[in-house]
């Protein structure tokens, strides 16, 4: 008589406990034991507990994520996920074997815009007007080629254009691309270009075109408010494109014994924006709508409140990228709660990356506030350095890592194998979630350039400060690089030489789902990971 396996003797609920508290490779490997344990492996709770424990760290697409609802997710869906978010955390940080591959032919010479939509659309803007999307999912075009192009619009009128920017568009079914001129009086050309269309190329459509007499730089577009962000000097233009209201908010700041602070970047956040500039993170309310009518922002300041400021006394950001906005893992008792992370880098001084923590009180309207409210009813704004890569060789006095200088020599930034000497950072991206990130490191004295990568391995719970020494909105003069000795590691995985800067890798993407990373070189060329 062959032994009776007890394990299977258990009840279904015993077993389908003992399953959860397995990981995804034990799960598949209990599938492979037998039918009735096979079985068991399908039932839906159990790759339920394991993506709800996934979301923590790992990065997954919209509708799956930690403020999503997975009610609608059948058991297939949520397994495949599950898996998919699994393999590509085990291949993230290792070294990119395949060479990469380059779009053929080359339609500009100059990247002014570089973005990765819905982890397969690449879109990529040129000085010399030229508006593409790639389809990196698609591979049926030109042979060897990473993807399929989709659509290249060529704008008319004066060249060369100066910036760009774009965003999803309401549904998230189509792309707003906003494009400026460089030459007095500059033009903006807002598009629209579909994505998820039975077509397979894309027909672009004119939204708006905008004229100004100066030439500022356009830095974002927000579709609910139909809103066009460009900066000028210490300005911050906001731009209806429907009505072609315009007003101008000042962002001077006189804290910082009159060191530069340009402005870097801006997103909209609700009826408020963010403005990234080389030395502080500041928010602001947009006034209100139809305040002014005018076309001419010069005309029409808006003097904004200045108590949402942290500034950053020690570094001067030169690039900055931003996460996506999304709800608090904790909501509060009252008011809504949003988080945002961003990499920020001192072409000196190394890379750093933040959180920026959001508390919109319950009560009067953005409307109401931009007039005039008391402090109490004023949105809060914190930010917490969470990790640095420190690129300085030797610490001053005011260093912005004390903690790191006063520790033991085997206490300095690791370095990734064959990098020596002193380095910089060319550019950064980091991902929708803010889970992982990119970044390129040149070398001093090198022709080699590092693709370097990232994970943050952080449940957003264990990265809460104590409210009394967390840096905030509350204490503008703090410097923000005192607050962590928590180290960046980062991990080279691929590698490019260029010996005349023309392969010089200048721009990168990556999709944080998938692992997929696109970069943009100082010739215009791209390449895909």
């Amino acid at each position: 008589m062959a032994d009776e396996c007890l394990l299977l003797t258990l009840p279904t609920e015993v077993i389908l406990l003992i399953a959860t508290l397995l990981d995804v490779e034990g799960i598949l490997a209990l599938r492979m034991t037998c039918k009735a344990l096979a079985e068991a492996t399908f039932d839906r709770s159990i790759w339920l507990g394991l993506i709800h424990h996934q979301q923590n760290y790992l990065p997954f697409p919209p509708g799956a994520r930690s403020s999503d609802p997975l009610t609608q997710l059948t058991s297939a869906e949520l397994e495949k996920l599950v898996i998919s978010a699994s393999l590509v955390e085990r291949s993230w940080l290792l070294p990119r074997e395949t060479s990469a591959r380059r779009f053929t032919p080359k339609l500009g010479q100059h990247i002014l815009a570089f973005e990765l939509f819905l982890d397969r659309f690449l879109l990529c803007v040129y000085s010399e007007g030229v508006v593409a999307v790639w389809d990196l999912d698609d591979t049926s075009g030109v042979e060897d080629s990473p993807g399929l192009c989709r659509a290249c619009i060529r704008l008319t009128g004066p060249r060369p254009w100066g910036s760009a920017s774009a965003c999803l568009d309401v549904e998230e079914d189509s792309i707003l691309v906003g494009v400026t001129g460089a030459e007095r009086p500059s033009r903006t050309c807002i598009l629209r270009i579909p994505l998820l269309g039975s077509s397979s190329w894309m027909e672009a459509e004119q939204v708006a075109l905008i004229t100004k007499d100066s030439a500022p730089v356009i830095h974002a577009l927000d579709p609910h408010l139909r809103l066009a962000a460009f900066s000028r000097e210490c300005f911050i233009d906001l731009i209806n494109w429907d009505t072609k209201e315009s007003v101008a908010i000042s962002t001077q700041i006189e804290d910082l014994d009159q060191l530069w602070n340009g402005i870097i970047a801006v997103k909209f956040c609700k009826a408020h924006i963010l403005c990234f500039k080389t030395r502080s993170v500041e928010l602001h309310p947009i006034p209100v709508s139809g305040a002014t009518t005018s076309n001419s922002t010069e005309q029409n300041n808006f003097q904004s409140r200045s108590t949402n400021i942290a500034t950053f006394p020690h570094t001067t950001f030169r690039g900055v990228s931003v996460s996506s906005i999304l709800p608090s893992v904790t909501p509060p008792p009252e008011g809504t709660d949003y988080r945002l992370s961003f990499l920020a880098y001192d072409v000196l001084k190394g890379l750093f990356h933040y959180a920026i923590d959001l508390h919109f009180p319950p009560g009067p309207s953005s409307s109401q506030i931009s007039l005039g409210l008391e402090v109490e009813h004023l949105p809060t704004l914190t930010v917490t350095l969470l990790s640095v890569h420190n690129m300085v060789t030797a610490t001053p006095s005011h260093s912005l890592f004390p903690s790191v200088g006063q520790r033991s020599s085997a206490a300095k930034r690791p370095e990734a194998p064959g990098r020596s000497g002193r380095a910089f950072v060319g550019a950064c991206c980091i991902g929708a979630e803010g889970k992982r990130g990119v970044w390129i490191e040149r070398t001093r004295g090198s022709t080699k350039r590092n693709v370097v990568v990232f994970s943050t391995d952080q449940d957003p719970e264990d990265i809460q400060l104590d409210p009394d020494n967390a840096p905030s909105s509350s204490y503008p003069e703090l410097d923000f690089g005192l607050r962590t000795d928590k180290v960046i590691h980062g991990h080279s995985v691929y590698e490019v030489s260029s010996y005349d800067l023309r392969e010089d890798l200048t721009q990168c993407v990556f999709s944080e789902v998938t692992g997929r990373i696109v970069l943009g070189t100082r010739s215009g060329h791209i390449h895909v990971l």
